[in-house]
């Protein structure tokens, strides 16, 4: 037990004690399963409460009706009939939306001008107008603001334009939705089915007048079949966030909570439930886009693709080095060389992914989802590579290079839309997806599975995956200006150890390089120096100023007290051992 003490000591001294460098790595891994298990732990500390967040559209693609209502005991028609109820549900009592003499249903925002014994031509029959309010009424209708809108609450009240406010629902089920906009006739169309929102109740054109016939067809003993049936769209997809779609029973029950119940203003006290019954029926159809592949394997596979991409990715840097091979390259051609490598590698990773992935279930997307998700991961694997290749060459010890590598990974899992939409978790991390690629990458995905892989090639979802592209340019953009500055700065490690110019003019005077000293650097005013890197091309492969920058500023820089004592002989097992202590160390202890 002794010697076993005695050997963990002489290695925790050597790997961790040795050295400031070692040292900081060593308190840095520390905190990884901090930095990992607590940002995941916050990221998903309960994201359910914030369902309500989720953008919710009330798209009315209706205009407003005129209603006729008559609670007349004998209800005379214009041809001097009598048209006597003989419903046992209920007494006498017409309702109908008023037309225009052609047929067409009025819409004005003026009532129609009626006088006393004049006909009312309504879509459930002509009556001829008692003129006592009473008895007969004539009122407009609208189904979002006299039905919909009275269990909203407006979030800006003084707003007066329906469209410039968002609303709020009453509570269902212990959720409230707070982000519900409203969007009128003259866009209710074009939006219904868009890349936005989340929810969306979409109101037909004449629904209303449609809805209110068939009503009174059915009080005055008609066939409501001779009104077209219409129905109002209750939309949903799994398309913007898997888990999401899992929670939208709950959703579906705003139609319960404010439609259905609304009908009663309607038909007034002339409403019993077996009318209620009938047309609820056919009243409102619930979509949810993507059902059929809504399986978790499928939905939350987008998450596992993306997190086994990036982790391949990553794994080449322990097989790959940042060394130069090729003596006339430049430095943004040294290091696209190297990204070419990586992404050679990365397009064969892609192609065995997605081969296998149709052997698993994925094949239910359909041939176009397929081949659209082998091409969008050919395009997600790129920026991979150059992202992970960046951060890799971003400092001189690839360690830290890596530990970035690892902190971007957990802030993909933890804001990437993999599980819950960003809105859902805490304000960081919704903030945070901005900058995460999974956001972009899971985004185009759900639009392929959900929607190409349900409806083929379509339009929209290709122009929404451009659009998740055009974002992913800018990533591409910034990371290869990053990735140019750093290539330079890895070139100059490479031939002179060091890309700081006075460690180089420093090894120059002590090599008695007087002239070349003098190319080197000029002196401006304020005795500062301007350094000309391109004048010390002829010593590119000279290792003698690179050797005397190290011996000058070693890497290791061990401290004195382990230098002085006495070491045992290091025994490697085998010849990658030696790689991989001499990767980062420049001393093997």
């Amino acid at each position: 037990m002794k010697k076993i003490f005695k050997g963990f000591v002489n290695e925790f001294q050597a790997r961790v004690c040795s050295s400031w460098k070692r040292l900081i790595k060593f308190i840095a891994i520390l905190f990884v399963p901090i930095l990992y298990a607590v940002t995941c732990i916050l990221a998903f500390w309960n994201p359910v409460d914030n369902l309500g967040k989720a953008p919710v559209a009330i798209l009315n693609g209706e205009q407003k009706v005129w209603v006729y209502k008559s609670v007349g005991i004998d209800l005379e028609g214009c041809d001097n009939t009598k048209n006597q109820s003989t419903n046992k549900l209920i007494e006498p009592f017409a309702l109908g939306v008023v037309l225009n003499e052609d047929g067409s249903i009025y819409h004005n925002d003026t009532a129609p001008e009626i006088k006393k014994g004049e006909c009312v031509y309504t879509n459930t029959g002509n009556y001829r107008y008692d003129g006592n309010l009473e008895i007969d009424s004539i009122t407009q209708f609208s189904l979002f603001e006299d039905l919909i809108l009275p269990y909203l609450t407006p979030n800006n009240p003084d707003e007066q334009d329906l469209e410039k406010t968002k609303y709020s629902s009453p509570m269902i089920e212990d959720i409230q939705f707070t982000n519900i906009k409203y969007i009128g006739p003259s866009s209710a169309t074009k939006e219904f089915k868009n890349k936005k929102d989340y929810i969306q109740l979409y109101i037909p054109d004449n629904f209303s007048a449609n809805l209110i016939g068939k009503i009174g067809l059915i009080l005055r003993n008609k066939d409501p079949n001779t009104i077209e049936d219409l129905e109002m769209q209750f939309w949903t997809t799994f398309e913007r966030n898997f888990v999401f779609g899992y929670y939208l029973s709950t959703a579906a029950k705003m139609k319960d909570a404010i439609i259905i119940q609304g009908l009663y203003k309607i038909i007034g006290d002339h409403a019993p439930e077996e009318i209620i019954e009938i047309l609820n029926l056919n009243l409102v159809n619930f979509e949810l886009q993507g059902l059929a592949n809504g399986l978790y394997g499928i939905g939350l596979g987008q998450f596992f693709i993306a997190i086994g991409l990036y982790v391949g990715t990553l794994m080449q840097t322990f097989i790959y080095d940042r060394a130069k091979r090729t003596k006339d390259l430049n430095s943004a051609q040294y290091f696209f060389s190297k990204t070419l490598l990586m992404y050679f590698t990365g397009m064969i990773q892609v192609t065995l992914l997605v081969l296998v992935l149709a052997l698993t279930g994925f094949n239910s997307i359909g041939f176009a989802g397929m081949f659209s998700l082998w091409l969008w991961l050919l395009f997600v694997d790129f920026i991979f590579v150059l992202i992970i290749q960046t951060l890799w060459f971003s400092f001189k010890d690839e360690t830290v290079g890596k530990f970035l590598i690892v902190i971007y990974m957990v802030l993909n899992l933890a804001a990437g839309w993999g599980t819950f939409p960003s809105f859902m978790q805490f304000d960081f991390f919704y903030g945070a997806s901005f900058i995460t690629i999974f956001t972009y990458a899971i985004h185009a995905m759900g639009s392929i599975i959900y929607g190409i892989g349900s409806l083929g090639f379509n339009t929209a979802d290709s122009l929404y995956i451009l659009q998740q592209a055009g974002i992913l340019l800018i990533f591409i953009g910034v990371f290869i200006t990053i990735a140019l500055f750093v290539a330079r700065k890895r070139m100059k490690e490479m031939y002179f150890g060091t890309s700081n110019p006075k460690y180089v003019s420093e090894a120059l005077l002590q090599l008695g390089l007087n002239e070349q000293l003098n190319s080197f650097r000029t002196q401006k005013t304020n005795q500062k120096y301007k350094y000309h890197w391109k004048n010390m091309k002829q010593f590119e492969f000279n290792q003698s100023i690179k050797n005397q920058v190290n011996q000058n500023h070693p890497f290791e820089g061990q401290f004195k007290w382990f230098k002085q004592k006495e070491h045992d002989p290091i025994m490697k097992p085998n010849e990658s051992d030696e790689d991989i202590m001499k990767r980062n160390d420049d001393i093997s202890v």
